[in-house]
């Protein structure tokens, strides 16, 4: 017996004094991707009913990028900036003859 979807957790630690990570996930999607590359090695498996419901790996740490996201604009934002970059190109093309 599976865990359920909201049951699919994904865990990652790691501290200051160390280039490694720790991840740990019981995400069936995610935890396949990880077992096909060479850079997260599998330290433990976790089995349920002698089926794998989770997993443990270990990688450097610098394969985490954390994003600082898009930013939300309104529309009317979007139309004052689509406005100021049509003005801006009929700028160059009337500056290049």
């Amino acid at each position: 017996m599976g865990l359920s979807m909201s049951e699919q957790e994904t865990v990652i630690t790691w501290d200051r004094s160390s280039d490694e990570m720790i991840l740990y996930t019981a995400d069936t999607f995610l935890l396949e991707r990880l077992r096909g590359l060479d850079a997260y090695k599998l330290v433990k498996e976790y089995r349920q009913e002698g089926q794998v419901v989770g997993a443990a790996f270990v990688a450097d740490k610098k394969l985490i990028t954390i994003r600082k996201g898009r930013k939300v604009i309104s529309e009317e934002q979007k139309a004052k900036m689509m406005l100021a970059l049509q003005k801006g190109r009929e700028e160059i093309d009337e500056n290049q003859f």
